[in-house]
């Protein structure tokens, strides 16, 4: 296993297990994300496998990447809001 190969599966592991908590909270989001995360990542990794003459396939990893960790800032921040709000609700309701 190569270190690109290493931080392409770390980051989609690391995004699927955020996607994974994130039904705790709603299950529609974790549906939703988990299929858009199936989507790109298909297509991302299918050009990487089977497009990538000359040199492209930096630029399909390099995709793949950016999109793998824009959409894990942006689940991790969902489930940042989501706790935040939880831990209100519960300190709101003890008083």
């Amino acid at each position: 296993m190569t270190e690109d190969e290493l931080i392409m599966y770390s980051s989609s592991i690391l995004l699927f297990v955020l996607i994974a908590v994130s039904f705790r909270f709603k299950k529609l989001f974790g549906i939703i994300n988990g299929c858009i995360f199936a989507v790109y990542t298909a297509f991302f990794l299918y050009g990487l496998n089977y497009l990538s003459a000359g040199g492209v396939a930096l630029v399909w990893w390099f995709f793949l990447l950016v999109f793998t960790w824009a959409h894990s800032i942006i689940v991790g921040i969902y489930l940042i809001v989501k706790s935040i709000k939880k831990k209100q609700r519960t300190t709101m309701h003890k008083e």
